[in-house]
């Protein structure tokens, strides 16, 4: 950081999300890469009806993806293989994705014909003063998350209503 800037904000926790549009897991550190946190949305469901990835932005039609729960088997690292994820279902059973069945058991749960894909967070408490979507005073701006890490910040954020439905806990 600059010496004459001022912290704009604590990272009090990292998230990541290893299927889109399902619950992820919160995690103690995060390897960077240049697309971001990796590992992130890994993942897809892919409807096989409509060939399209499946989003909890309609919740109508993929309500159900909020309350399954995913989390790698173990940490991806660069230059790997993405590792397995557990998924943890709606009714608590907990699937693999190197299981052969995994696709069958994500269908009966979603109620759908899918399939788990491959595919190509941070948390900031800012101060209590601060207006809302102060992210997009950052633009133009890089911020340091670590000393080895600095992000610019070039464009702002679309908005997504995901964060905004309800999801497990």
């Amino acid at each position: 950081m600059h010496p004459s800037e001022q912290p704009t904000g604590t990272v009090v926790s990292i998230w990541r999300y290893p299927v889109k549009s399902m619950q992820g897991e919160e995690i103690d550190e995060a390897a960077i890469s240049d697309r971001g946190v990796l590992g992130d949305r890994a993942y897809a469901v892919l409807d096989r009806e409509t060939g399209h990835v499946a989003s909890a932005k309609h919740p109508g039609k993929w309500g159900a993806l909020l309350a399954c729960r995913a989390a790698f088997a173990e940490p991806p690292r660069p230059s790997a293989p993405l590792p397995a994820v557990w998924i943890t279902l709606p009714d608590g059973a907990v699937i693999s994705s190197a299981q052969p069945d995994v696709d069958r058991a994500l269908s009966r749960a979603l109620g759908r014909d899918v399939a788990l894909v491959s595919r190509p967070n941070l948390v900031v408490a800012t101060a209590p003063d601060e207006r809302s979507f102060v992210e997009n005073g950052w633009i133009g701006r890089a911020l340091e998350i670590a000393p080895e890490v600095r992000l610019e910040v070039i464009d702002p954020c679309p908005r997504c209503v995901v964060p905004t439905l309800p999801q497990g806990d």
